[in-house]
């Protein structure tokens, strides 16, 4: 009922929102709008922003839609989503059932939604819907995770994730493909994946606090061409984890590979790394007994005992 769902949400009030119930379809018209309250989308829906559309979270305001996005900008006239009181407190997508496009946007300074009776992790959240990044650029996300993927699968291109507070991406049993990308300036890992599997080609992770690319929980990864410049941890391999890399420049790391179990419910993990480069690596790599790495055709055996202490310290 068309009545019911503008009654249920805030919809009807906004004037910078058009509903199209035959097209199925809640579009902001172009222009600068300052949004001042959470704007709830109903499931059924697309929700769409076109070039020249500036969304402005303030007083602590969220955009949670349970219906996809189709946020499509161009080049000259990218889709922003800014934060001019810096309480802007970003995006969740729950349960949307079609894949979201995100096409030339800009998402800058959001923080994850605090609210009464729950709170998340992420600037952005994608919740069991899947979704496309293509020239996408997330900048100072001030959040634990800038973008965060859970049980949801995804295609990331030629986009920037820059200045984040923590973690850049963190995708939780999700999947997908991550291309021709930079993660930049993050505060703890530039990429976090967790129980799934996806391909990388193409990707620069440069000035991670921690670690430039995080493998966790049964996770199968293959890269090609990757290039990590700066982080404590250039890569870590665990607890049943699988790494495939070819072509890789690690530079200026304390551990260019750590291979190794960290929780006690999976087990140790393995890597075959072909045609790598070190520059300025202190340790090459660190491989906890039992894990296996193979590292540019020579097999190194794991010798280590609990090697996520000796990198983190007991008590971390």
């Amino acid at each position: 009922n068309n009545n019911f769902i503008l009654r249920e949400s805030n919809l009807s009030s906004l004037e910078f929102l058009e509903v199209n119930f035959e097209d199925k379809e809640i579009i902001f018209k172009e222009g600068l709008w300052k949004i001042k309250e959470n704007l709830i989308i109903p499931k059924g829906f697309t929700l769409i922003a076109r070039p020249g559309t500036i969304l402005d979270l303030t007083n602590n305001s969220t955009i949670l839609s349970y219906s996809n996005l189709k946020f499509i900008g161009s080049q000259e006239s990218p889709v922003k989503v800014i934060t001019s009181d810096n309480t802007g407190e970003g995006i969740i997508v729950l349960n949307s059932g079609d894949q979201s496009v995100l096409n030339y946007v800009e998402i800058i300074g959001q923080s994850n939604p605090f609210k009464q009776g729950f709170s998340l992790t992420g600037a952005i959240t994608f919740y069991k819907s899947n979704f496309t990044l293509n020239y996408v650029l997330i900048e100072g996300a001030k959040s634990e995770d800038s973008l965060d993927g859970i049980s949801s699968f995804y295609q990331i291109q030629n986009s920037i994730f820059s200045n984040c507070f923590s973690d850049c991406l963190d995708d939780d049993f999700g999947g997908g493909s991550i291309e021709n990308s930079i993660f930049r300036g993050c505060g703890n890992d530039c990429i976090d994946i967790s129980g799934t599997e996806i391909i990388i080609n193409d990707v620069n992770l440069t000035d991670a606090n921690d670690k430039g690319l995080s493998i966790g929980e049964e996770s199968k990864i293959t890269v090609n061409n990757l290039n990590v410049d700066g982080a404590d941890l250039c890569i870590a391999v665990k607890d049943l984890s699988i790494l495939e890399l070819n072509d890789a420049t690690l530079s200026n790391c304390n551990y260019g590979f750590a291979i190794y179990q960290k929780k006690s419910e999976f087990g140790p993990s393995s890597a075959v790394i072909e045609g790598v480069s070190f520059f300025n690596v202190s340790w090459e790599n660190i491989v906890e007994r039992d894990s296996k790495l193979s590292l540019n055709n020579k097999i190194v055996l794991g010798t280590e005992k609990d090697v996520y202490k000796k990198l983190y310290g007991e008590t971390s």
